[in-house]
């Protein structure tokens, strides 16, 4: 071949690339915009300009699943009518392996999913974690929509990865109408979940009482618990749900008084400790023990104190509960008051004759907490009510040296003045009050306790 002639075929590739590109542009272009005419047509729901787009179309990969979608999403079924027709079959599912059913009923389209159905759509197709569209309608939708699922054969069994059914969906969203519906198909009441949730659970956790009377009614078992071993009745006072426990506790199967599986805590103990003195007095005049105890030995009292809540400890203390009860470690409510510096529950409980005088483990007394939380006023109650002043924690720590070290004069004197021992000797390195307060730099305590009879040699040391 002469270099005229290549040169001739080089000139003829590249016009003919040059058409091939122009032509598949202008195919891009004339595509793009026959789409853009068709999502015009089903927004303005033009459906005979829709149908005339849709004369000669090549495939169904043409329509975009936004389409589809956005149909069922506006509850244009003539639209999907016409789309699905021009189809001619089950468009695959997304990425997360729902199909358009799913959506149908993720978006309460009764008319949308009657006629997906109608083109085929399996009411049993699971995505890729393996949700079915009834577990979507029973979540969202109606409960004519799940009889319709039902009516075409769709599974009430069917788990999702988590072990989710239907009905344990519906339970969750408080959807009263589809639980009603699936109850009246069939569905067990008593299937669990992964971490042991059933219906009734799921629905006391979430507030509907609509949801557990129905539950109820159809005889879910009210004693069912969750692997940490929380009940109906635990759930519902948890978030303070009063209508629920009130239908938990009229119905005669319910053990008012049992215990979580790790802290065994009661119904009244979550009341109590989350400050809802109506509901406490509820489950107290429904005949919960109100001095039962949990894993550590606290009962209802010690978790009023530990919240602070005045109302609940007083209406507790009103009803009969052991003012002085203690736990494992030897905290009374009292002690729990303290620890949590909840002044007017400690005020509370003294005025209603809680001892001031017991020590829990360590040796920890009121009067120590009180010191510490530099409370005077309650110091002032303990010393008036003749509380010993020189018992010391486990390293020899009294009221005085707790004072000193903090460098509060005033409890200082106040305790000193009721007679404690100035020269009071922890253990170890520690030493006297007078001690601690060369050590912390506090000079007028070092001074009021010299002046008060402490032994001078301990002031060496003290920066001049």
């Amino acid at each position: 071949m002469s270099e005229s002639d290549s040169q001739k075929l080089t000139v003829a590739r590249l016009d003919l690339e040059t058409v091939v590109k122009g032509s598949l542009s202008s195919q891009e272009e004339a595509a793009r915009i026959w789409l853009s005419k068709i999502r015009q047509a089903c927004v303005q729901k033009k459906y005979n300009t829709l149908r005339a787009l849709l004369v000669g179309a090549a495939q169904e990969s043409h329509l975009p699943r936004e389409l589809f979608v956005r149909a069922i999403e506006h509850h244009e079924c003539e639209v999907l009518q016409i789309l699905m027709t021009k189809v001619q079959g089950v468009l695959p599912p997304d990425r997360a392996g729902r199909s358009l059913l799913h959506e149908a009923c993720r978006l309460n389209s009764l008319d949308c999913a009657r006629l997906l159905l109608e083109f085929g759509y399996c009411p049993n197709q699971e995505s890729l974690s393996k949700i079915t569209p009834l577990h979507l309608a029973a979540a969202h939708g109606s409960g004519e929509l799940v009889e319709l699922l039902l009516h075409s054969r769709a599974n009430y069994h069917r788990r999702t990865m988590s072990g989710w059914t239907p009905l344990m969906y519906a339970a969750f969203y408080s959807r009263a109408e589809t639980l009603q519906v699936l109850l009246e198909a069939g569905s067990d009441l008593e299937e669990r979940q992964h971490e042991g949730w059933t219906a009734l659970l799921l629905a006391a956790s979430k507030g509907s009482a609509a949801c557990v009377r129905i539950l109820l009614a159809f005889g879910a078992r009210v004693d069912a618990t969750q692997h940490d071993g929380w009940t109906a009745l635990h759930l519902a006072c948890s978030a303070s749900f009063d209508e629920i426990v009130n239908l938990l506790l009229s119905d005669v199967r319910v053990s008012i008084d049992q215990g979580t599986l790790t802290q065994q805590v009661t119904g009244l103990h979550i009341a109590a400790a989350a400050g809802q003195a109506g509901l406490t007095r509820m489950l107290v005049n429904a005949g919960a023990d109100i001095d039962a105890r949990d894993r550590d030995g606290w009962n209802a009292l010690h978790h009023a104190a530990c919240h602070g809540d005045l109302e609940t400890l007083v209406y507790l203390i009103g009803a009969g509960a052991d003012i002085d009860a203690l736990a494992l470690d030897g905290s009374s409510p009292l002690h729990v008051a303290l620890v949590h510096k909840h002044h007017d529950c400690a005020d509370y409980l003294i005025t209603a004759g809680a001892s001031v005088h017991t020590a829990k483990l360590g040796g920890w007394t009121p009067l120590l907490y009180a010191t510490v939380n530099e409370d005077r006023a309650l110091v002032a109650r303990m010393l008036d009510a003749g509380v010993y002043l020189d018992v010391v924690v486990d390293e020899g720590y009294s009221p005085l040296h707790f004072a000193a070290s903090l460098g509060n004069l005033t409890l200082l004197k106040l305790l000193i003045d009721a007679g404690a021992d100035v020269n009071a000797q922890a253990s170890g390195s520690i030493g006297t009050p007078l001690h601690e307060a060369i050590k912390k730099g506090e000079r007028e305590v070092v001074d009021c306790l010299i002046e008060a009879g402490a032994y001078l040699e301990a002031r060496a040391g003290l920066n001049s």
